[in-house]
């Protein structure tokens, strides 16, 4: 079978947040969301997190960026900064996840995001918004044949193993379609 090359054109776009992005970046395995068949941003206060909080994996986010696996995006209009200032002000979320979300809202972006208060706030305030988490990007990945379920669920164990990220499911078989 023959694998037709989606063009950026055909790729929807994904706007992340921190807790999606680190799961990636802890492994050094960022060449798989340039395998995705979509567009990963993220907003510079996401960018900030990274920095300020995962200081070791600022120079593959810095790699990625520049070999434009992740395109970085700001905060500016007007509907965002609207949409940004009402989460932050609940003091529920914090700034990387306020940010990717007012992205996602406004501009019609699909939201990738692990925190199950973040992914109910973002339903909330947008019953339409697409939501996805990690486990759906490789759940994606594996088929799209880019992994293997085998691959997966050595990436799910070594999440588990090495970085306390653990999902719900034994194995990737469980979910396949």
């Amino acid at each position: 079978m023959i694998k037709k090359k989606m063009s950026n054109v055909d790729k929807k776009i994904l706007i992340t947040d921190t807790s999606v992005l680190i799961n990636f970046l802890n492994i050094d395995r960022m060449d798989l969301l340039s395998q995705y068949p979509g567009l990963f941003f993220i907003t510079e206060h996401v960018v900030d997190e990274i920095t300020n909080a995962f200081q070791e994996q600022q120079s593959l986010l810095s790699i990625a960026i520049t070999n434009e696996i992740i395109t970085v995006v700001s905060i500016n209009e007007e509907i965002e900064l609207e949409i940004f200032n009402k989460l932050i002000k609940e003091h529920r979320l914090g700034v990387g996840e306020c940010s990717a979300i007012a992205c996602a809202i406004n501009r019609k972006y699909c939201l990738a995001i692990d925190d199950i208060t973040a992914r109910k706030k973002a339903a909330k305030e947008d019953k339409d918004i697409i939501i996805l988490n990690t486990q759906d990007i490789m759940v994606t990945l594996v088929q799209e044949q880019v992994l293997t379920v085998t691959e997966a669920d050595l990436i799910k164990k070594r999440w588990e193993n090495e970085y306390r990220f653990a999902l719900k499911i034994k194995t990737f078989s469980e979910v396949m379609k």
